[in-house]
């Protein structure tokens, strides 16, 4: 594991010593778990552990290691493979073949806020799937492949174990007036006070082009009165 920072190696050679387990859950980013008799420990860059709380939101933002710890405890999450940049296309191309003609979600490891992003909602072409692998790549060196699944999403603020409110995430969207193309409603929308003041505009982007595409739209569609298009 030569992409490990010297605190880890170090660390890991400690734990052989006396007698713990280990597990490399990201080279990268030097993400270590060890066990002994039914407890676990994740150990960051050899020097980030439990007693540092903010080891919290570094675990999570790894959108692999969450589900790899999610489904230990029985929770249900999509199936996935994990990419890697340095593989080559054929290697790639082996990966996800099962995924052509599906539903799935490419998505780079560690972004927020839907960076790099792509959903396909309907069956998607090999294309679509490399082209949409090969842009996520833009932004991080390890790319998720994962299965749709279909739902709402909620997000749940809980302080000291207490749900303190919850939010429904909803898709992008426009509502259309009969006689504006969807980039004109996208720029009004982005004036409007949320968007504007949070610094948060509705992207258009290549995953968008794509999305669009899979509902035979682009951005120059026309959409009649009160139907929104996501």
């Amino acid at each position: 594991f030569d992409k490990l920072v010297a605190e880890s190696v170090a660390i890991i050679k400690d734990a052989i010593s006396q007698g713990i387990d280990y597990k490399i859950l990201n080279e990268e980013k030097s993400v270590v778990e060890f066990s002994l008799n039914g407890k676990r420990e994740f150990v960051i860059e050899g020097n980030k552990t439990d007693r540092d709380s903010y080891i919290f939101p570094i675990i999570t933002d790894d959108k692999f290691i969450a589900k790899q710890i999610m489904k230990e405890a029985s929770l249900n999450v999509p199936s996935a493979i994990l990419l890697e940049k340095d593989m080559d296309e054929e290697e790639i191309e082996g990966l996800v073949k099962r995924f052509f003609n599906t539903k799935l979600v490419v998505k780079p490891r560690n972004t927020n806020y839907g960076i790099g992003i792509t959903v396909f909602s309907k069956p998607a072409t090999k294309k679509q799937i490399l082209n949409a692998i090969e842009y996520a790549f833009k932004f991080d060196t390890n790319v998720l492949i994962e299965e749709y699944a279909k739902g709402m999403e909620y997000r749940f603020l809980v302080v000291d174990g207490k749900c303190l409110s919850v939010a429904h995430r909803r898709i992008a969207s426009v509502v259309g007036d009969g006689k504006s193309t969807i980039k004109e409603l996208i720029d009004a929308k982005n004036k409007e006070p949320w968007h504007f003041l949070t610094g948060t505009p509705v992207k258009m982007d290549e995953p968008v082009v794509e999305y669009l595409k899979l509902q035979n739209l682009t951005f120059k569609s026309v959409i009649e009165e009160n139907k929104r298009v996501f």
